[in-house]
């Protein structure tokens, strides 16, 4: 009993501690020569002495009662601080005195692990809670189980609508009976459905339809095959891709016309242009009739200036492509 992990105190009738082990002392912080002849509410915080006490006198005229075997109880340990304890009593004669016997279990690692374990859930439902993405929870014939918040902002529906009915009723009508057969059919479909984002029409509860993504994952709970179904209202994206579309279909018109137009201004431009340059050389090159040198330095800048406009234009339309 001494090199037990769990704290064994035994008190006598008159509630002196009169057996106290090692892991009581680890427990507690009391030696077992601090212990020894003093009385339970040592152990017992302040403010619950009174009914802890009472208790213990009840169990001197009546007895143990049978639902005190295994309790939870909180203990006060000697720096102050108090801890919870899980405590199995039981009680014994010898000598024609009564004595009572507590197997005391330290829950403050348990109780700690319990605190984080809430504490995370907590986190978790208040993401879950908060999120902008409908989720809805459902067994393996599609029957809806839980549903968060944002399932009603999405499609009007709240978890007491949803709950216990199919999740296809968020499915067009024309769609449903084939939702049903995917969800019936997921050991078939689901190397293809599950895990993966797929867009699809969503039906909100006035009856409009729109667009949203939808992402399906299993699970197993308690022995259950169910899935999570994470869905998005995509209407917003999905009309900025129709005006970035739309807006590319304009710029191509627009690059089109203007193409169309520097092709038309360019025949515009060139051909009389050409004619100027084609009179021009004649005129240059006709030996029957030679320019004096005031005209063959005019045709000569009527050629120079023709040239250069129509690399203008040729540079122009290089820019255009």
């Amino acid at each position: 009993a001494q090199t037990a992990k769990d704290a064994i105190i035994t008190a006598n009738d008159q509630s002196e501690i009169i057996f106290w082990n090692e892991s009581a002392e680890r427990i507690f912080g009391y030696t077992g020569v601090e212990a020894l002849g003093r009385s339970l509410d040592v152990i017992i915080p302040e403010h619950l002495r009174n009914p802890h006490m009472e208790g213990f006198n009840r169990a001197i005229d009546h007895g143990l009662p049978e639902n005190s075997q295994l309790m939870e109880l909180t203990g006060l340990r000697k720096d102050g601080g108090e801890i919870p304890l899980e405590v199995s009593l039981s009680e014994w004669q010898s000598g024609g005195h009564r004595f009572f016997t507590g197997i005391i279990r330290d829950l403050s690692e348990r109780q700690h692990f319990e605190d984080i374990a809430e504490e995370k859930q907590e986190r978790l439902d208040a993401i879950i809670e908060n999120t902008a993405e409908g989720i809805v929870t459902i067994d393996a014939e599609g029957t809806v189980q839980d549903a968060n918040p944002a399932v009603a902002r999405i499609f009007g529906y709240g978890a007491r609508d949803l709950i216990g009915h199919n999740v296809s009723m968020l499915v067009p009508e024309h769609e449903r009976s084939d939702h049903d057969k995917f969800v019936r059919d997921s050991e078939i479909h689901g190397p293809r459905i599950i895990n993966r984002v797929r867009d699809l029409w969503g039906q909100h509860k006035d009856g409009r339809l729109f667009p949203i993504e939808l992402s399906i994952s299993p699970l197993e709970f308690r022995g259950k095959k169910m899935f999570v179904d994470i869905m998005h209202d995509i209407s917003r994206r999905k009309e900025d891709e129709q005006r970035i579309e739309a807006a590319m279909v304009e710029a191509e018109t627009a690059n089109q016309a203007k193409s169309q137009f520097l092709s038309s201004m360019s025949h515009e431009l060139r051909t009389p242009l050409n004619s100027i340059l084609g009179f021009a050389q004649v005129l240059e090159a006709d030996d029957e009739a030679p320019l004096n040198q005031d005209q063959t330095e005019s045709v000569e800048q009527i050629i120079a200036s023709g040239n250069h406009l129509l690399t203008l234009i040729n540079d122009v339309l290089d820019l255009s492509k």
